[in-house]
């Protein structure tokens, strides 16, 4: 009887310690009781399928074009959830932005301020040549007649030579330009080459008051605006004096408003045609860079977003990892960053085949 039953127990151990062994894979791998005995593939089905479930998966993408349908997908579907609500303005629209408008901004400011200068230098430079023009012709009548200025009957004398019957004289310095000239005696007009509309020489025209009242201190008066019968002159104001330093009248030598304002605009048409030609260079080198920049950031951000989607297929442009810029830094880290995700679901993917293979020898014995 002992060793009947010794027998009978050494025949049991071996389906106990069988049925202990796969109680511990069941219990790692949760298999049901009711799937626990029966036929081995009863008990060996349920280990294959967990631990396929368990195994982490890649995901292959087919081609670049499914990729870049599938990031555009993700990035609306997934991304959006993490972005804080507002308008919405692309990366070339800031970067053309950042770098256009203050350049528009700065280059028109500086054109104002040329504009300005540059209308003020052009009536100062009309200014200094009516000066010139008007001491010319002083010089001239001084070399030409000798004698004191003097008044007789209405007539101006220069010497012994009667003037006002010269009117022809003043004609010769005025003939190769768009001024005039006035010889005053006080503030009344003598000799003039100004016309009216008439084609009459203007000899009832008198000088402004406040004008005379400063040029016989000695000094020469400037104006960029003078009101001559309508007409708006740029024009100075010479003294005119006798041997004994007495100041008896005036040179008035003037260019209209409309022949100074024509070669300013002139000028600054010019000036802003050069300034259209630098703007739209400016423009079209911005655009290029933008939008070069743009593009490169825009394939870093589709390699996170396929990452973000577990697609470790996806392949760095090598062109951007030959940038010698922050871009092309993050192109390498990304690299580095799928490399390295392909590492470990290579070293997850070996363990649970190991665990597998484990779980099958477990269940066969």
């Amino acid at each position: 009887m002992e060793d009947t039953t010794k027998v009978d127990a050494e025949s049991t151990m071996p389906e106990a310690d069988s049925e202990e062994a796969v109680s511990e894979v069941d219990k790692k791998v949760k298999v049901p009781k009711s799937k626990r005995f029966g036929k081995k593939e009863s008990a060996k089905q349920p280990v294959k399928d967990k631990l396929k479930a368990d195994k982490p998966k890649v995901v292959k993408s087919k081609s670049k074009k499914s990729v870049k349908n599938k990031d555009i997908s993700n990035d609306n579907n997934t991304s959006n959830e993490y972005r804080q609500p507002g308008l919405k303005m692309s990366i070339k629209a800031r970067l053309i932005a950042s770098s256009v408008l203050p350049t528009v901004v700065g280059i028109t400011v500086v054109l104002i301020i040329a504009i300005v200068n540059m209308s003020a230098g052009m009536n100062a430079e009309a200014s200094n040549g009516l000066v010139l023009l008007a001491e010319a012709t002083k010089s001239s009548y001084d070399n030409t007649y000798s004698g004191d200025w003097r008044d007789n009957n209405g007539n101006i004398f220069k010497g012994d030579t009667n003037l006002s019957q010269k009117q022809d004289g003043i004609d010769k310095f005025t003939d190769d330009n768009d001024a005039n000239i006035t010889i005053f005696y006080g503030v009344d007009s003598k000799v003039t080459s100004l016309r009216d509309s008439n084609n009459k020489r203007m000899l009832s025209l008198k000088a402004p008051d406040s004008v005379w009242e400063k040029v016989k201190t000695g000094e020469t008066y400037k104006a960029d605006h003078i009101d001559i019968d309508g007409v708006d002159y740029t024009g100075v104001y010479l003294p005119l004096k006798n041997y004994n330093g007495n100041i008896v009248g005036m040179l008035f030598a003037g260019e209209p408003r409309t022949a100074i304002t024509s070669f300013i605009i002139q000028r600054v048409i010019a000036l802003v045609g050069v300034t259209i030609i630098v703007l739209l260079v400016i423009a079209v080198i911005t655009l290029m860079l933008s939008r070069k920049i743009a593009n490169a950031l825009v394939t870093v951000n589709r390699l996170f977003v396929s990452l973000s989607n577990g697609d470790l297929t996806m392949k760095v442009d090598p062109n951007m990892l030959k940038r010698n810029d922050e871009i092309g830094e993050m192109a390498g880290s990304v690299q580095a960053l799928i490399s390295k995700l392909n590492g470990i679901v290579t070293g997850l993917t070996e363990s649970a085949d190991q665990l597998y293979k484990s779980g099958d020898e477990m269940a066969a014995t």
